[in-house]
């Protein structure tokens, strides 16, 4: 990710370094005659560049893991779109300023077509979406928020305990998954993009889940947050089996041998270090 963004930078000082040289070498008293092809074309560039990066969404084999359009893609078409009107902000202040603000803006559009297509392919990349959700402080605020839902949820069972002296205890009857519900569950979005890399056959992506699968529940489990006097471990410890179980019934359904072994071997790989 840090080298992309250095990347990214480096084109767009290329692009405003290209803008300024074109203003310098432009007559612009002769480009008056195009004020509205300047205006035209910087429209179209970014009506352009926002309908094809757009499709990049529409296309994504992974757009379901995505509840709306990211604002980072947002602000990025915003940003387009207002570089294209600076020419006609400038025909309504004073058109002698148009052929200027058009050939700075129209090279910075142009950048902005290469890079809008490049950001929604990035939004909709499974294992970017993993990398940004497994950061530390995500983990840390899902721990945070599962031990405060859980808690509440405690609570609130046991003031709905009025069962009858030869009845089975309500505590005893539980739910075969972990019913709390989580904004940005980290282990929800694991489990959809390991059903979504099996439907389409995306080995790279289904091992990389894999492998962070394993890692969330080795951070998870031995996190200081979660401890046995709140009962909190036990929960967390509820949520990693079940969605263990989840996960290999995914793949057992797909009837995909080979994507069946990694998973069996990242179980034996994953037992070998705990017993070790």
């Amino acid at each position: 990710m840090k080298k992309n963004y250095k990347i990214k930078l480096s084109a767009l000082l290329l692009f405003i370094l290209l803008s300024i040289s074109l203003m310098c070498f432009a007559n612009l008293e002769d480009l008056a005659v195009y004020n509205i092809a300047f205006i035209s074309t910087g429209i179209g560039i970014a009506t352009f560049s926002i309908s094809f990066s757009f499709l990049q969404y529409q296309f994504s084999p992974y757009k379901a893991l995505l509840q709306y359009v990211s604002n980072r893609y947002l602000i990025y078409c915003y940003a387009v779109v207002f570089i294209a009107i600076i020419p006609l902000i400038n025909l309504i202040i004073n058109k002698t300023y148009v052929p200027a603000a058009g050939i700075f803006c129209i090279p910075l559009l142009i950048y902005g077509a290469i890079l809008l297509p490049i950001i929604s392919i990035e939004e909709c990349n499974p294992r970017l979406l993993m990398e940004k959700n497994l950061g530390m402080n995500n983990i840390f605020r899902y721990l945070n928020e599962f031990k405060f839902v859980d808690k509440a949820a405690k609570e609130k069972s046991e003031k709905l305990e009025f069962e009858w002296p030869n009845e089975t205890p309500l505590h005893s009857v539980t739910s075969k998954y972990n019913t709390n519900v989580i904004a940005n569950d980290i282990f929800a979005l694991l489990c959809n993009v390991i059903e979504l890399a099996l439907k389409n056959g995306d080995k790279i992506t289904y091992e990389r889940a894999i492998n962070n699968y394993f890692l969330l529940t080795d951070l998870c489990v031995d996190h200081e947050i979660v401890d046995y006097k709140s009962g909190s471990r036990f929960a967390i410890n509820k949520v990693v089996t079940d969605t263990f179980e989840i996960i290999l019934t995914q793949v057992v359904t797909a009837k995909n041998i080979p994507l069946l072994s990694i998973i069996i071997y990242k179980t034996g790989d994953f037992v070998k270090e705990k017993a070790l």
